[in-house]
């Protein structure tokens, strides 16, 4: 994942965890980026097709009840994407 960051010009600031005993271990990452917003997207998207939900299923055989959540999520605008984190007047 964080390669697939860089490799898109995405900036990995921090990674880290916050508990000293946790099983399984989880790991935080921060990252920046301030491009066109088509461009960051494509970025994180490349990201997160690195990854694996939950039990180690991949995305591809995701359960049902994820599909769900995914799909129930507020789809932003273009406009909005590009607008998230600008500084307001």
């Amino acid at each position: 994942m964080l390669r697939a960051l860089r490799a898109n010009g995405i900036e990995v600031t921090a990674l880290h965890n916050h508990m000293l005993a946790d099983e399984p271990r989880l790991f935080f990452m921060h990252f920046w980026a301030n491009d066109e917003a088509r461009k960051v997207a494509t970025g994180l998207r490349a990201a997160l097709d690195k990854v694996s939900l939950a039990g180690g299923a991949p995305k591809a055989g995701m359960e049902p009840q994820h599909k769900d959540v995914l799909a129930a999520q507020k789809q932003h605008s273009e406009g909005e994407i590009a607008r998230c984190g600008q500084q307001q007047e």
